[in-house]
Parts: C-alpha cells; sequence; structure tokens
C-alpha cells in the first residue's frame, strides 16, 4: 500500500512540475511580449512628438509668411476689380447666357440609386443588378431596403 501511495505521489509531484514549467514558459512568452509592446509604445510616442514637432514648424513658417504677407499687402496698393454685367442694349433688360454647345449636348444620367431601383422593378435580382452596374451584392442591397423603408 505504501508503495502505491509512493508511486502515485511520485506522478502527482511530476504532474505539477510540468504544469510549472508549461506555466513558466507561457510567463516568459508574455514577458517578451509587454517588452516587444513597451517598445513599440515608445517607438510611437516619439514618432508621434516628432510629427507634432514638424507640425509646429511648419505652421511658425506659415503663420511668419501670412504675417509677412499682411505686412506687404497694407503697403501695396488695394486691388480693384471690374465687374461687367451684359445686357441687351434695345431693351435694357438683362438676358441670360445662352449655353454652348457641348453644355447643351450633355445627357441626364440617372444616379445610382435610381438605375439600381429602376432595374429591381423591372425584375431584376439583386446580383444581376451589382453585375451589370460593377458593385457589390450588398451595396445593391442595402440601397434596395433603404428605398423599401422610405416606402
Amino acid at each position: 500500500m505504501a508503495v502505491v501511495l509512493s508511486i502515485l505521489s511520485i506522478c502527482l509531484i511530476s504532474f505539477l512540475y510540468l504544469r510549472v514549467q508549461t506555466t513558466e514558459r507561457r510567463l516568459t512568452e508574455l514577458e517578451k511580449r509587454l517588452n516587444t509592446s513597451e517598445q513599440m509604445r515608445e517607438e510611437m510616442e516619439q514618432s508621434l512628438l516628432v510629427f507634432a514637432d514638424e507640425m509646429k514648424s511648419g505652421n511658425e513658417r506659415i503663420l511668419s509668411k501670412v504675417s509677412a504677407g499682411r505686412a506687404s499687402k497694407k503697403v501695396s496698393t488695394p486691388l480693384k476689380t471690374e465687374v461687367h454685367i451684359e445686357e441687351d442694349e434695345s431693351t435694357g433688360d438683362y438676358q441670360p447666357p445662352i449655353p454652348k454647345e457641348e453644355q447643351a449636348e450633355t445627357s441626364y444620367q440617372p444616379s445610382t440609386q435610381a438605375t439600381i431601383i429602376s432595374l429591381q422593378k423591372q425584375g431584376f435580382s439583386s446580383t444581376e443588378i451589382a453585375k451589370r452596374l460593377h458593385m457589390g451584392k450588398g451595396e445593391v442591397d442595402l440601397i434596395i431596403k433603404f428605398q423599401q423603408n422610405a416606402n
């Protein structure tokens, strides 16, 4: 009986030893990760400080240029702008500008949402609509749901 208890206690001790070894390995891995994350945090802080210093110096340069520009504007003469409004000389009434030919040739193109709703009303599935319009199926479904909720 004593031999069985001795063997059992030796097995239990070796099992606990293995558990302690595993726990120690995990602990060292966690410490390494913590050190790595601390180093990364410090590097990011340094990068942010450098960035903030660069932004500050850039802002100071801009402010000095703006203040120098304001000082030079005070000395220079103000710019004069002329506005010319075309009027019909015969009646004296305003005539709106006539659009150029290239502007008149532009055609109306419905929005993507209107196209999706139109295709859906024609009986196309959301997958077919997505393929036709080169869009994602989820995006098409979302637009259709919004339209259904709006109605």
